[in-house]
């Protein structure tokens, strides 16, 4: 893990830092918009890379950065960001072709991409009978964030998944450990019947759809593409 990163720059007072700081979080914040994404990414080397390349290149930070504190810095001004470029998020979820918008369905308050991956080896196994999501690709600003102290506590999230043809079926959401610093979200049985239902194989690429009812139900909608 990243513990320091040295960024060559010279900041005069606590409230030039802070500003440089903002600059950056709202740089790469826009990159994630217009990704079709909506929340930080947390994983720390991703960070240290980004605030190495942003700092020195067109910021010109000089000061020595503790990965851990910038990141919770980073994330205070995350809403505030989110909400400034939402016009970016709005522009990437319209071009969707997927017939699932909050527009369209007076039920839902929003939709946003949680993910977009191709589908792996171990999504194809029977006997896992998951779809596994790495924690550093999803959106986790799509969870509340009782969702996400729940999950944490190795629990799981009712939610309902809803494929292309608009079948639907009620699944568990759950987030596992690989080691002590990777993690995946996984939407669990009846995973196998999503997969046969849609003749999804291994290779395919697949956008996963967070969508929130009025009522705060999770929904995912799935999308494959070309």
């Amino acid at each position: 893990m990243v513990n320091h990163l040295v960024l060559e720059i010279n900041v005069k007072t606590a409230d030039e830092e802070d500003e440089k700081l903002e600059q950056l979080t709202d740089s790469w914040q826009i990159r994630l918009c217009e990704a079709g994404c909506g929340s930080w990414d947390s994983d720390p080397n991703r960070v240290a890379n980004f605030l190495q390349k942003e700092g020195n290149e067109k910021l010109g930070l000089n000061i020595p950065i503790d990965i851990d504190h910038i990141t919770r810095q980073l994330r205070t001004a995350d809403a505030r960001i989110k909400e400034k470029h939402q016009s970016l998020i709005s522009t990437r979820n319209a071009s969707s072709s997927s017939s699932y918008s909050s527009s369209s369905h007076p039920g839902l308050e929003w939709r946003r991409l949680f993910i977009r991956r191709e589908l792996k080896k171990s999504d194809m196994c029977d006997h896992q009978n998951r779809l596994s999501m790495p924690c550093s690709q999803v959106d986790e600003g799509a969870l509340t964030a009782a969702e996400v102290k729940t999950l944490r506590q190795k629990k799981w999230v009712a939610a309902e998944v809803v494929d292309p043809q608009g079948r639907r079926y009620g699944v568990n959401l759950r987030r596992t450990m690989a080691g002590t610093k990777s993690c995946s979200y996984a939407i669990g049985k009846p995973w196998n019947d999503i997969k046969k239902d849609n003749g999804f194989k291994q290779g395919m690429k697949l956008e996963v759809w967070a969508l929130r009812g009025k009522s705060g139900k999770l929904f995912f909608h799935l999308t494959s593409l070309p």
